[in-house]
């Protein structure tokens, strides 16, 4: 059988207060990127709880956002594994983050709290432009080094004569 919920455990109350809309969990899986969990934070003193529909097998990931007893934000994030039984169908995940279905608790949808992945610039990326740069400032420099130089003239190929 597959879960139903999940439910995080913290070091401290859990503020309960329902319209202030930002204790949240959120379950996305990483092969998709979609949301698998119901929007809806339950809290029960230390714990918050919400609704999960997993679907296919595969890594999860758990962003929650809560706010304490005493108005400070509290963050954590974990993933697990999730292999589906042969007798449970996979459920479908929405593309954005899904809000509450009781409306006393919502007042807008809420962000997700997954940060979006941005690729790392490669070494041999950041080596090359350095590589250029200084490439390009030795030809600079060059220049204005054989510019600025005086340049002593010589007639019929004799070396100018000294003074």
């Amino acid at each position: 059988m597959a879960p139903s919920e999940v439910t995080l455990t913290f070091g401290h109350e859990v503020g309960s207060d329902p319209t202030n809309n930002v204790s949240l969990v959120q379950v996305v899986r990483e092969d998709d990127n979609l949301f698998y969990s119901n929007g809806c934070a339950d809290v029960n003193n230390e714990s918050v709880t919400t609704g999960i529909a997993l679907g296919e097998s595969g890594r999860y990931l758990v962003a929650a956002k809560i706010v304490t007893e005493d108005g400070h934000v509290s963050t954590a994030e974990y993933g697990f594994t999730y292999e589906r039984p042969a007798e449970t169908a996979a459920r479908t995940g929405v593309a954005q983050p899904p809000a509450c279905a009781n409306t006393a608790t919502v007042s807008a949808a809420p962000e997700s709290l997954f940060a979006p992945y941005v690729a790392p610039i490669p070494a041999f990326v950041l080596v090359g432009i350095a590589l250029g740069f200084f490439v390009v400032l030795a030809i600079v420099v060059l220049f204005l080094v054989r510019r600025t130089t005086p340049r002593t003239a010589s007639v019929g190929g004799e070396p100018p004569a000294a003074e």
